[in-house]
């Protein structure tokens, strides 16, 4: 190779079908698509059922508790209930 001559490695891609692939790359989407809106909703509501059940739950486990667990030791009976 002279000095003049210069030598791209390519590694077999052409020039053009590179600039042909960057002309194809659209900007970047603004806003919130309408399925992309309902997947929030929907996880949303469902994120929030599951943390009342677990609110629901905690707030009855005393009862749970004295119901189903034999009497005598408290924490244990609460710890049982927690743990089922």
């Amino acid at each position: 190779m002279s000095s003049g001559e210069h030598r791209s490695l390519n590694f077999g891609f052409r020039e053009e079908h590179l600039i042909s692939q960057r002309e194809t790359v659209s900007a970047p989407r603004t806003g919130i698509s309408k399925d992309e809106k309902f997947v929030i909703f929907a996880s949303s509501t469902g994120t929030v059922f599951k943390w009342y059940d677990f609110y629901l739950y905690a707030t009855l486990a005393p009862f749970f508790a004295a119901l189903f667990f034999l009497p005598g030791n408290d924490t244990a009976a609460l710890l049982s209930a927690f743990a089922t």
